[in-house]
């Protein structure tokens, strides 16, 4: 199926959730990303060396801001697969200029992809990010 086609089917792809958890074997944090309500996808990152006096020495909204990161970075990988016009961010959420830089390193940073899949990427409405306020989870620490 040609890119042009999979934009038609699957118009919304979505960072939708964020959430993390000191284990006794690491930090563990969990990404869902979805296309529409079609697909969902989980991916899972375990940091094996963190620990409960690592994490002491960030406020919870730097832990916050670096997994959210780490997020969109993954979901551009995730977006790849159809391209989707709008890139809709859920889980954290992004000013004007962070959504200016998510945007260029998307544009900027994909030209293999770009040719490869002969897809022509130069309209400035190509990819259209937008981000909610939703905030990020934090699940209980184990006992």
């Amino acid at each position: 199926m040609e890119a042009s086609e999979l934009r038609t089917l699957y118009p919304i792809f979505s960072l939708d959730t964020l959430k993390y958890e000191l284990e006794k074997n690491g930090l563990a944090v969990v990404y869902t990303y979805s296309l529409g309500d079609t697909y969902t996808f989980t991916h899972y990152l375990l940091f094996p060396e963190v620990d409960a006096l690592m994490l002491n020495k960030l406020s919870p909204e730097e832990i916050d801001q670096y997994l959210f990161a780490i997020g969109m970075a993954e979901a551009l990988n995730y977006w790849k697969l159809t391209a989707s016009p709008t890139i809709e961010v859920k889980a954290g959420a992004l000013n004007a200029d962070q959504i200016a830089w998510w945007h260029d390193l998307l544009i900027q940073g994909m030209g293999e992809y770009f040719f490869t899949n002969k897809i022509t990427f130069t309209d400035p409405d190509f990819v259209i990010i937008t981000a909610a306020n939703s905030k990020i989870k934090k699940t209980q620490e184990p006992q």
